[in-house]
């Protein structure tokens, strides 16, 4: 193994990791088999240096720093940084937290849902022309006035969407956005002010919500809103028009309840419906090109289950117990008249936690306007130019040159593998622990510990071997080298 790394280094396609014993491949192996996208492993400075640019102050540095690759073989945790490209040009994805998984020699790493081995940071942000499509629940329940409070559930959405911090999120300086809104309860969901209209400027979309943002009647077609936002409503010729191949879609669907389409509907009644659509986003997502919208889901009021996690749920296994949350699977959703009603009580996040999920973006459950306004500015997506990937396997898989793979599953499909090539019997230096608990690049000083150690081991060896041989010397009586004298003549 030392003499495969000491071949290493004179490999021109392999290069050191700055400060570790590690080595890596200059450049990772791209496959675009699956997806027009490239996802590019960063391995070598340079790349860097372009990403980040000139390395004159601290904040430049650091970034440099989080770009390069980096291993901590004692904490078992390697670190990548990745960017992606459409055509040779660079392309911003939003937040990947739980959309990557990575694979350690062909086997996947596994992420234990309690204290995560697999960490997504997103670096250098920026804002891209976007076309928001608002699918909001006009449904009866939304008139309702919940305890403690003065205003309508509606009242809330309403004062939520027209926050200044909203709509310079949603319309920010020197990018051109749209604004779309459709409510929907039993049937077909509506444009707001009864005809589709494209809001493109703050004022607009002010006095657009402020005059016909209102709740009206009937049930909560919840699923069907989503379904037809994505069939329908971004297929429609003045959507389209705004999609000029750089401008992405993004599905903002808001709700105060569950599901709900017959005065018998229970948690169970919904298990089919919502595995129909989850089947129609999972085909829409895999019809359409890396222009695919990104489906933000916003509950307000209390949450079904405050533990569930849509990563458990594998496709095709949603059962009754997953999506009625621990509760009585025949209670009713809406009960006129008695008490117990689900949605008199809860909010279906599991439902928006699954369709957010399948539509890579984000769920959020929110109770009163503040949060439901801090929702929207997450929504509009700040996209990222480049990730920093890292993750946690058994630190003794990292003993010896091992293959890296890293794939983004979800918005679109790319791979990229890369080789590592750690020292055969020497540790680079151990990280310093961030706030979080990872590793982080050790300082110079950890670098030249190394070196350190090296010396006084060779030097404590050499004391040693010389005190053994004089010893051993002294002991034979062989310490004076002088000849004896000659014996006196007699």
């Amino acid at each position: 193994m030392w003499l495969a790394w000491l071949l290493a280094c004179a490999e021109p396609n392999i290069i050191s990791i700055p400060d570790t014993t590690a080595r890596i491949d200059k450049e990772g192996e791209v496959n675009q088999q699956q997806s027009e996208l490239a996802l590019h492993i960063m391995s070598n400075p340079e790349e860097c240096q372009y990403i980040v640019g000139n390395v004159d102050d601290a904040l430049s540095q650091k970034e440099y720093e989080a770009c390069l690759p980096w291993i901590d073989r004692e904490a078992g945790e390697v670190k990548l940084g990745v960017r992606f490209e459409l055509d040779d040009q660079f392309f911003q994805l939003p937040d990947l937290d739980g959309h990557v998984s990575i694979s350690l020699q062909d086997r996947q790493v596994e992420d234990n849902g309690q204290i995560s081995d697999i960490r997504v940071v997103g670096h250098d942000p920026v804002r891209i022309k976007q076309v928001f499509v608002l699918l909001i629940d006009g449904s009866a329940s939304m008139n309702n006035v919940d305890a403690g409070s003065s205003k309508t559930r509606m009242d809330k959405v309403r004062d939520a969407l027209l926050m200044r911090s909203v709509q310079d999120a949603f319309f920010p300086d020197g990018v051109t956005n749209h604004v779309i809104v459709y409510t929907f309860t039993s049937g077909t969901p509506q444009p707001l002010g009864g005809q589709l209209t494209v809001l493109s400027d703050k004022q607009t979309y002010k006095s657009h919500i402020q005059e016909h943002l209102k709740a009206r009647s009937g049930y909560t077609h919840l699923y069907d809103a989503v379904d037809y936002g994505l069939t329908s409503v971004l297929t429609k010729s003045e959507v389209q028009s705004l999609l000029d191949g750089q401008t992405k879609p993004t599905l903002v669907l808001l709700t105060d309840g569950f599901n709900n389409e017959a005065s018998n509907d229970t948690c169970t009644s919904n298990v089919p419906r919502l595995e129909r659509l989850l089947k129609s986003i999972r085909k829409e997502m895999d019809d359409l090109s890396v222009d695919t919208p990104l489906i933000f889901t916003v509950g307000l009021g209390r949450p079904l289950s405050k533990r569930f996690n849509p990563k458990r749920v594998k496709q095709g296994r949603l059962t009754d117990r997953v999506l009625c949350g621990g509760q009585s699977y025949n209670a009713l959703i809406d009960a006129p008249g008695k008490t117990g009603g689900l949605e008199d009580v809860f909010i279906d996040n599991i439902s928006l936690e699954l369709i957010a999920d399948r539509g890579n973006g984000r769920a959020f459950v929110e109770k009163d306007a503040k949060g439901l306004g801090e929702a929207f500015q997450e929504v509009a997506a700040i996209r990222y130019q480049w990730f920093e990937i890292m993750f946690r396997e058994n630190a003794l898989k990292l003993r010896r040159e091992f293959n890296v793979g890293i794939q983004l599953n979800n918005y679109a499909r790319a791979m990229s593998t890369i080789n590592i090539y750690p020292h055969a019997w020497m540790d680079g230096p151990h990280g310093e622990k961030d706030e979080e608990g990872w590793s982080t690049r050790g300082t110079m000083w950890h670098s030249a510990s190394i070196l350190t150690r090296g010396l006084g081991v060779l030097i404590f060896l050499l004391i040693v071997g010389a005190s053994l041989f004089n010893g051993k010397r002294l002991v034979l009586g062989r310490l004076n080298n002088k000849k004896p004298s000659p014996p006196s003549p007699q």
